[in-house]
């Protein structure tokens, strides 16, 4: 039996019914733990086998050993690793149009200024992601359990 997190997670993580053999069949069953890429994931009791994967513990908090293999959740990729490089990318690209149009206009008029508001609107809503996504972190390991 492997030692999970905390007391509450190690217990759903491990549990086994007496009555259902197959874990999503069960509703006492929450959490799905993948001994082999070391995965967690939220069981949806719907009647069919899907999961949602989960990074933390929903009990303590804890950062979880999460695999980038995850088919759980596909928005993973975007979370970080590679997509936060591709977010900053695309924060930067945002930034060079608008700074482009406003500073060598190469459209005139009405057309001049909505290149140059869509700019700014791809660079902060990029930015906005990247500060929520650091200031959860630094959140999460200021927190003791």
């Amino acid at each position: 039996m492997k030692k999970h997190c905390c007391d509450y997670m190690n217990y759903h993580a491990n549990f086994t019914c007496d009555i259902h053999s197959d874990p999503f069949d069960c509703p006492d069953n929450l959490i799905l733990f993948d001994k082999t890429n070391k995965e967690y994931g939220l069981i949806i009791h719907d009647g069919g086998s899907s999961i949602i994967g989960i990074s933390f513990c929903p009990w303590c908090g804890k950062k979880l050993c999460f695999n980038l293999s995850m088919k759980g959740d596909p928005l993973h990729f975007w979370n970080g690793g590679w997509g936060l490089i591709f977010r900053y990318l695309a924060m930067l690209s945002g930034l060079g149009i608008a700074l482009l149009n406003l500073f060598d206009p190469i459209h005139q008029g009405i057309t001049r200024w909505l290149m140059v508001i869509c700019g700014l609107f791809i660079f902060s809503s990029h930015l906005k992601f990247i500060l929520d996504k650091k200031s959860k972190t630094t959140d999460n390991q200021k927190q003791t359990y």
